[in-house]
């Protein structure tokens, strides 16, 4: 029972892979990874469609869903990822779904006056190795849905750039 037990937590330990399942089902996905500082990028790797950011604190590298689970493999040390794609809230619940994660809280951000928000879910889990604290609460997934560009953001653990 103990060795059970010892194989469950390590294959939860070792099966975070971040975003990987998003971005290798939806071909319209573009990935960020948000790296550290430190990290060293070989630019030959890249093609033309990456777009890297240096914000002084971090280095930010967007690159299509096709090439980001071969890229994502190359850093080492990814401080978070989120990935981008056309859906809907449907989109939302299933990915919450699938990384069996417990809503935390939402939220609903109007965008103009006729009747376009983002929506915005946290949640928490397990499955997901990296977290952040908020109100008192460990937070490891967030997700926008916004209904005026059709788009469903997701990030682990919070998403660092725009939605």
């Amino acid at each position: 029972m103990l060795l059970g037990a010892f194989l469950i937590l390590t294959g939860l330990t070792f099966w975070d892979n971040g975003l990987k399942e998003l971005y290798a089902e939806h071909s319209d996905a573009r990935v960020c990874f948000y790296l550290s500082r430190f990290e060293s990028l070989d630019l030959s790797t890249f093609s033309e469609d990456t777009i890297i950011i240096n914000s002084g604190t971090g280095i930010i590298v967007d690159v299509p869903g096709a090439a980001a689970a071969q890229m994502r493999g190359g850093f080492s040390d990814i401080l978070g990822e989120s990935v981008c794609f056309s859906g809907g809230p449907a989109d939302a619940q299933e990915i919450m779904n699938f990384y069996r994660a417990r809503l935390l809280w939402e939220e609903e951000i109007p965008l103009d006056g006729n009747g376009n928000s983002v929506k915005i879910m946290y949640g928490f889990s397990w499955l997901l190795n990296k977290s952040v604290e908020a109100d008192g609460q460990r937070i490891n997934i967030q997700i926008a849905v916004n209904s005026l560009s059709g788009k469903v953001t997701a990030g682990v653990p919070l998403i660092l750039g725009s939605y």
